[in-house]
């Protein structure tokens, strides 16, 4: 590649090579690490060891925040944005309007997780969350909408600008939901646990 910049390793003698580490890291990362962040999760939970302190520093960063039931959330989190990369690089061949379609089906699908499963501990984080999302999805309409119909540019700009900046603003309230936290305190008189929040919102049965 130094010798010739513009060689097309599309069609370059290496380019099975080049697709076969290509597809084999893809399997890898976007489908082997999300698993096994599965499986972890799931086999400490199993063993109701989410709690023990070399599980918290390995794997707190995972389920910090989420819900005992859904302390597996943030890899649903994770196949969310790897496919809306996937629908936005694979259908890139048939136009932006069936990639926006292809983001469409990820973010319904993943509003509806949301919705049924509720994963975060804070019920103020649940709403922003799924706040984000539905105006991420109505953005991502909109865009197909404007594109198809062919508004006036100037207008269409316009809205277009709005619809970005209630974007953005949707997702600083999400980081700022985030930033809640709860703490766990295991009283030893007691039998079982009490929970400490700040700021005083109670918790359903989370994560620090």
């Amino acid at each position: 590649m130094q010798a010739d910049a513009g060689v097309d390793c599309a069609i370059s003698e290496r380019a099975s090579i080049i697709s076969s580490f290509g597809w084999l890291s893809l399997i890898l990362f976007c489908v082997g690490l999300p698993l096994l962040g599965v499986c972890l999760l799931w086999l400490a939970k199993r063993k109701d060891r989410l709690r023990a302190p070399r599980v918290q520093r390995r794997y707190g960063w995972l389920f910090r925040g989420y819900g005992h039931d859904c302390c597996w959330w943030e890899v649903v989190v994770t196949m969310r944005k790897i496919g809306v990369a996937i629908a936005v690089v694979f259908l890139s061949a048939y136009g932006p309007i069936v990639q926006a379609l292809g983001v469409v089906v990820v973010l319904q699908m993943s509003l509806v997780a949301h919705l049924k499963y509720r994963p975060l501990c804070y019920a103020e984080q649940d709403a922003l969350e799924g706040l984000g999302l539905t105006v991420n999805l109505l953005t991502v309409v909109a865009g197909i909408f404007f594109r198809a119909t062919h508004v006036g540019k100037k207008r269409n700009g316009r809205t277009r600008r709005s619809l970005l900046r209630c974007n953005r603003r949707c997702a600083s309230a999400q980081r700022w939901g985030r930033r809640l936290r709860v703490e766990l305190h295991i009283d030893p008189t007691l039998e079982g646990t009490h929970w400490s929040v700040t700021p005083a919102i109670r918790c359903r049965t989370g994560f620090r």
